[in-house]
C-alpha cells in the first residue's frame, strides 16, 4: 500500500509540472507552488470559489480544471464558457488547484448548485469513480477532458482531449520527413543522433515518444542512436539531463530531438546550444508549439523546425458542445472525442494557430475571412445528391446549426450534375456566401470552385468527399474516413458469410458484388477496402465482380442485374458498396432474379436504408449496415465554417464523424432519434420493465468469496440495478447441489433472468431445463455449460483457450529469457494446476503446458497438480510433488487461476524454495499484483489480468436485453484478457482491481 500511495504522490507532483494525459501546453511561467505535493483530500483549501445556483430554465454547466491559471486550461475553461453560453446555456469554471480533495468538493458543489453537466480535468486519476458516482447518482452528465478517469465499474468515463498515439506518430512523421528531406542519411560526413526526450513514468507520454520512436527508425535511423533522454516535464529537467549524452557521443554531427512536450525539447535544445551545436544541425520537432512558435515569431534561429501544434480552445469548445448535445439533445456522449491536431512549422504557424495562441507566441494571425461589423455571414451547403436521405439529414443539421450559431444558412443540391456544382459554387458567392460546404457531384471539380472560392475569399470546405485545389493540396474535409469505413463493412461482412457456412459447403457457390462509384476516391476507399476483407475470408478473387453505379439505387439495380444473370452457377451472393443505396438497388436486382433473402448477406453502408426493413420487421438482404449519420457532419461543417469565418480559425486538414455497424438486433440501440424516425422506428425503451414491473436478476457463483468473483457479483448488481432492475447474489460454496437449489429457489422467487457459474458442469442440463420449463433465462458466466439436448447455453466470460496461450506464452517468454534451460546446473520443473473436471479450466492449462512444452521442457518434467479451485486446495495438492521432486532446481508454475498459483507458491514457499528461482504466471492477477503493490518478493512473475467487473457487468446487461428488450443473448460473449507484471499492472489494471491489490 505504501509503495502504490509512493507512485500516486510521485504521479500528483509530476501532473502538477506537465499536463500529462491531455497533450495540454503549460503556461509560459510556472506556478509558485509547482515544487510542492498538493495537500491530502481532507485538507482542502478552504477559500474555494462556490458554485452559483442557475437562474431560469438555462441548463448550468461546469468546467472545473486541475491547474487553471495555466494558458492551456485559461484557453480551454475560456472557450467552455463561450461555447456553452453561446448554445444558450449557462456556465462556469474553477480551478482544483491540483488538489484532489478540492476536485471532488467541486464536482459536489456544481452538483448541488444544479449543474447538469461537468466537465473535468481531474487533479488526480484516483478520484474518478468517486465523482463519477456522484453525478451518476444526481443525473448529471460528467465528462473527463484530458486526463482519463473510470467510473467505479472501473469503466472509462466519456473523454475529451487527444489521441496520445496519434499524436506521437504525427510528430514522429514530421522529424522523420525533415530527416529525409535534409539528406544527412544520405552524407557520409554526418552521423545522426535522435534525442527522445521522455518522461517514462507517464504511459501518456510514453504513447507519444514511442511512436514517435518508431517513425524514425522507420526513416532510417538506427536503434543504438536513439537516446533516450529521462526528464520530469520540465525545461531545466530535459536540459540536465541531455547535457551528459550530448557530451558522450561526440562523434555524432546531427540531432533529431522530439519528446513529449515542447518543454522537452526546448531544454534539449539548450542543452545542444551549451555543447556548441549549430540550429542549422538540429532537427527539434515540438508537441504543443507553444515553445517553438516563439522563436518563430522572433525571427530567431532555432533547432525547432516543426511542431505539433494543440489548443485548449478546441478541448473547451467540444466539451460544452458534448455536453450540451447529452442534456438538451439527449445524445449520448461518445467514448472518446479527440480534438485536431496540426503540424506547423515557421511558414504557416501564423494560419493555422488561433489569435490567443498567436498572442502567446508573441506574433499575430495571418489574414483570415471575417464578417463584415454587424453582418450576419452567410453559410451555404450544396450536396450531389440532395434528395437522399443521408443528404436531407446532413443538409438539416448543417441548416439548424448555422442558424444556432447566428449565421443565415442555405442548402442545395447539384443533383449529380459537376456543372451545376461549379455553377451553385459561384452562385453562392455572388450571393455573398463567406463559407460553403460541398459533396461534389465529381471530384474533378476540385480545383475550378477551390480556386473560385479562393479568389473570392470565401472559405470553402470538402463534405464526404474529398477534393483537391488548383495546386493538388487537399480542400479542408469534414466527414468519414473511408477506408475505416470500408475496413468495418468487409469485416462485417466476412463475419456474417464465415458464420453461416456457406464456404464450406460443396453445394452452394458464393458471389459477391461489390456496388462501386469507380469515378470517387472516397467510394474506391470503402470498396477496394471491403473486398480485401472479404477476400481474406475465403472468397476467389474471379468471385467478386464490381458494379459499376452513380451512387443511386436505380443506377446500382440497373448495373447489377446483367452480371446477376450471367452469373446463374452462383447461388448465394454476398452485397456491399459505397453506400446503401448501391445495396438496396443490388438487393432489388437480385429480389427480381428471383433470389431468397436468406441466401444473401447484404452489409449497407450507412444503415439508413437497411433500417427500413428491420423496422418493418420485413425480410431483406439487408443483414448488417454501418451506421452514419449526416447529422455529425452537417453539424461539424457549419461549426467548421463558423469557426473559420467569425473567429478566424483555420479549418482542420481532416475532421472524421463516427461509425458503427448495427443490425436487426441493436439498431434501435445505437440509431439516433432522428435517423430511426427516418426508418420508422421508435428509439430503444428505456430502462423499464413490461407493465410497470421491475425484473430480478440473480448472479448465482460457485465460489463467492473469491476475489474475482465478488467483483463480479457486486459489478452484476451495480449494472443490474442502475438498468433500472432488482438484483440479488448467491453463493454456491463449490456444492453442485447446492448450485441446483439456488437456481429453483431464483425461480420460484421470480426471478426473471439467471446468471451462473456453477460449481460442476454436469448440472447444466438440469437447471438449463428448469430455467426452460419457467420461462427464465440462463446464462453460464466463466464456465460454459450445457441444456438438455447437449446445446452450448449462452455464455459470458473469457475465451478459455486464447487465455491458456497467452499464459502460456508469458511463462514460456519469461523462462527462455532466464536462461535456465541452458544452464546445465539446472533442472526445470512445471507445476500445472488444474481442475480437470472444469472443461474450460482444461481449455486453459492444456493450452499453457502446449506452450511451455514447445519452449523446450521435456513432457515427463511436466507435472498436474489437481486441486477444486481453491488456494489451500492447490497448496496441499502441490506439496507431495514438490517433495517427490528433489533434483528440481527451479520451477515453472501456471494454472486455471491466481488462486492455484499462489496456493502452490505458498507449497513452494514451505518447501524452501526461493523466489528468485520460481517462475509463476498467475490467471486473473488479482493475487499476483498483491506482491508487486507491496514490493514483495514472490514468486508471480506475471499474470493474466481478468476483470470480473467486466464479466459482471456484461452478464447484467446480456439479461437485461433479453427480458426487456427481447434479445436472444448471444451464444458467446468474450471479456477482454492482458498479461500484466511488475512493471506495467497499474497502468493496465481498473482503480477497482488495484485498490483490491492493496488490500
Amino acid at each position: 500500500m505504501k509503495k502504490l500511495l509512493t507512485i500516486l504522490s510521485l504521479l500528483v507532483i509530476v501532473s502538477m509540472i506537465l499536463i500529462a494525459c491531455g497533450g495540454s501546453a503549460p503556461a509560459t511561467e510556472a506556478p509558485a507552488a509547482k515544487e510542492e505535493a498538493p495537500a491530502a483530500p481532507a485538507e482542502a483549501p478552504a477559500a474555494k470559489e462556490e458554485v452559483a445556483a442557475p437562474a431560469a430554465e438555462a441548463p448550468l454547466f461546469v468546467a472545473i480544471n486541475k491547474s487553471a491559471d495555466q494558458q492551456y486550461f485559461i484557453d480551454l475553461q475560456n472557450s467552455f464558457i463561450e461555447t456553452a453560453t453561446g448554445l444558450g446555456a449557462q456556465a462556469k469554471k474553477f480551478d482544483a488547484k491540483l488538489d484532489p480533495g478540492l476536485g471532488v468538493s467541486l464536482v459536489n458543489d456544481a452538483i448541488s448548485a444544479g449543474a447538469k453537466g461537468i466537465a473535468i480535468t481531474v487533479p488526480d486519476q484516483t478520484i474518478g469513480p468517486a465523482i463519477m458516482k456522484a453525478a451518476t447518482d444526481a443525473g448529471v452528465v460528467l465528462i473527463a477532458t484530458d486526463d482519463g478517469i473510470v467510473d467505479e465499474n472501473g469503466n472509462p468515463v466519456p473523454f475529451v482531449g487527444f489521441d496520445g498515439k496519434d499524436m506521437g506518430k504525427k510528430v514522429g512523421e514530421a522529424a522523420a520527413k525533415l530527416l529525409t528531406d535534409s539528406g544527412w542519411l544520405a552524407d557520409s560526413a554526418k552521423k545522426v543522433g535522435v534525442l527522445s526526450v521522455e518522461v517514462q513514468t507517464l504511459s501518456v507520454c510514453n504513447d507519444r515518444t514511442d511512436n514517435e520512436k518508431a517513425a524514425i527508425i522507420a526513416a532510417g535511423v538506427p536503434e543504438n542512436q536513439v537516446f533516450a533522454v529521462p526528464y520530469t516535464g520540465e525545461a531545466l529537467s530535459a536540459q540536465d539531463a541531455a547535457g551528459p549524452i550530448i557530451t558522450a557521443n561526440p562523434d555524432i554531427t546531427n540531432w533529431v530531438v522530439f519528446g513529449c512536450n515542447d518543454e522537452g525539447v526546448l531544454g534539449t535544445l539548450n542543452a545542444l546550444a551549451t555543447a556548441g551545436a549549430n540550429p542549422d544541425d538540429i532537427i527539434g520537432v515540438g508537441l504543443g508549439a507553444y515553445e517553438a512558435c516563439k522563436f518563430w515569431a522572433a525571427d530567431q534561429p532555432s533547432g525547432f523546425k516543426a511542431g505539433l501544434f494543440i489548443s485548449g480552445l478546441d478541448v473547451g469548445k467540444t466539451a460544452a458542445t458534448v455536453l450540451y448535445d447529452a442534456v438538451v439533445k439527449g445524445t449520448e456522449p461518445p467514448a472518446s472525442t479527440f480534438a485536431p491536431t496540426t503540424i506547423v512549422d515557421p511558414t504557416n504557424f501564423t494560419s493555422v494557430m488561433d489569435p490567443v495562441s498567436l498572442g502567446n507566441c508573441g506574433a499575430e494571425p495571418a489574414a483570415a475571412p471575417a464578417a463584415a461589423s454587424g453582418e450576419t455571414p452567410l453559410f451555404v451547403a450544396i450536396n450531389k445528391s440532395a434528395d437522399q436521405q443521408y443528404f436531407i439529414d446532413l443538409q438539416n443539421s448543417f441548416i439548424d446549426t448555422a442558424t444556432g450559431l447566428g449565421a443565415e444558412a442555405k442548402k442545395f443540391d447539384a443533383k449529380l450534375d459537376p456543372n451545376l456544382g461549379v455553377s451553385l459554387v459561384n452562385d453562392a458567392i455572388s450571393a455573398g456566401a463567406k463559407g460553403i460546404a460541398i459533396t461534389v457531384p465529381d471530384q474533378t471539380i476540385g480545383p475550378a470552385i477551390s480556386q473560385a472560392a479562393k479568389d473570392a475569399g470565401v472559405v470553402l470546405i470538402a463534405t464526404d468527399d474529398g477534393i483537391v485545389d488548383e495546386n493538388g493540396n487537399p480542400v479542408p474535409f469534414v466527414g468519414f474516413d473511408g477506408k475505416d469505413m470500408g475496413k468495418k463493412v468487409g469485416e462485417a461482412a466476412a463475419t456474417l458469410l464465415t458464420d453461416s457456412g456457406w464456404l464450406a459447403d460443396s453445394a452452394k457457390k458464393v458471389g459477391v458484388l461489390s456496388v462501386e462509384v469507380q469515378t470517387l476516391s472516397v467510394c474506391n476507399d470503402r470498396t477496394d477496402n471491403e473486398k480485401a476483407a472479404i477476400i481474406a475470408a475465403g472468397v476467389p478473387e474471379d468471385q467478386v465482380f464490381a458494379v459499376p453505379y452513380t451512387g443511386e439505387a436505380l443506377s446500382a439495380q440497373d448495373a447489377a442485374g446483367p452480371i446477376i444473370t450471367a452469373n446463374p452457377d452462383i447461388t448465394n451472393w454476398v452485397v456491399f458498396g459505397c453506400n446503401d443505396e448501391g445495396v438496396l438497388g443490388t438487393l432489388n436486382a437480385l429480389a427480381t432474379a428471383g433470389a431468397n433473402p436468406d441466401d444473401i448477406i447484404g452489409v449497407g453502408l450507412g444503415a439508413y436504408e437497411a433500417c427500413k426493413f428491420w423496422a418493418a420487421d420485413q425480410p431483406s438482404g439487408f443483414k448488417a449496415g454501418l451506421f452514419i449519420s449526416g447529422l455529425d457532419v452537417g453539424k461539424t461543417a457549419a461549426t467548421v465554417l463558423y469557426e473559420a469565418v467569425v473567429k478566424g480559425t483555420e479549418p482542420p486538414a481532416s475532421t472524421f464523424a463516427p461509425t458503427t455497424i448495427v443490425d436487426p438486433t441493436n439498431f434501435t440501440s445505437v440509431m439516433d432519434s432522428v435517423s430511426l424516425g427516418n426508418c420508422g422506428a421508435e428509439p430503444a425503451a428505456a430502462p423499464a420493465a413490461a407493465s410497470g414491473e421491475t425484473p430480478l436478476f440473480v448472479a448465482i457463483n460457485k465460489s463467492a468469496d473469491q476475489q474475482y468473483f465478488i467483483d463480479l457479483q457486486n459489478s452484476f448488481i451495480d449494472t443490474a440495478t442502475g438498468l433500472g432492475a432488482e438484483a440479488k447474489k448467491f453463493d454456491a460454496k463449490l456444492d453442485p447441489n447446492l448450485g441446483v437449489s439456488l437456481v429453483n429457489d431464483a425461480i420460484s422467487a421470480g426471478a426473471k433472468g439467471i446468471a451462473i457459474t456453477v460449481p460442476d458442469q454436469t448440472i447444466g442440463p438440469a437447471i438449463s431445463q428448469a430455467a426452460k420449463d419457467a420461462g427464465v433465462v440462463l446464462i453460464a458466466t466463466d464456465d460454459g455449460i450445457v441444456d438438455e439436448n447437449g446445446n452450448p447455453v449462452p455464455f459470458v466470460g473469457f475465451d478459455g483457450k486464447d487465455m491458456g496461450k497467452k499464459v502460456g506464452e508469458a511463462a514460456a517468454t519469461l523462462l527462455t529469457d532466464s536462461g535456465w534451460l541452458a544452464d546445465s546446473a539446472k533442472k526445470v520443473g512445471v507445476l500445472s494446476v488444474e481442475v480437470q473436471t472444469l472443461s474450460v479450466c482444461n481449455d486453459r492449462t492444456d493450452n499453457e503446458k502446449a506452450a511451455i512444452i514447445a519452449a523446450g521442457v521435456p513432457e515427463n518434467q511436466v507435472f498436474p497438480v489437481p486441486y477444486t479451485g481453491e488456494a489451500l486446495s492447490a497448496q496441499d495438492a502441490a506439496g507431495p510433488v514438490i517433495t517427490a521432486n528433489p533434483d528440481i532446481t527451479n520451477w515453472v508454475v501456471f494454472g486455471c487461476n491466481d488462486e492455484g498459483v499462489l496456493g502452490t507458491l505458498n507449497a513452494l514457499a514451505t518447501a524452501g524454495a526461493n523466489p528468485d528461482d520460481i517462475i509463476g504466471v498467475g490467471l486473473g492477477a488479482y493475487e499476483a499484483c498483491k506482491f508487486w503493490a507491496a514490493d514483495q518478493p514472490s514468486g508471480f512473475k506475471a499474470g493474466l489480468f481478468i476483470s470480473g467487473l467486466d464479466v459482471g457487468k456484461t452478464a447484467a446487461t446480456v439479461l437485461y436485453d433479453a427480458v426487456v428488450k427481447g434479445t436472444e443473448p448471444p451464444a458467446s460473449t468474450f471479456a477482454p484478457t492482458t498479461i500484466v507484471d511488475p512493471t506495467n499492472y497499474e497502468s493496465v489494471m481498473d482503480s477497482i482491481s488495484l485498490g483490491n491489490c492493496s488490500q
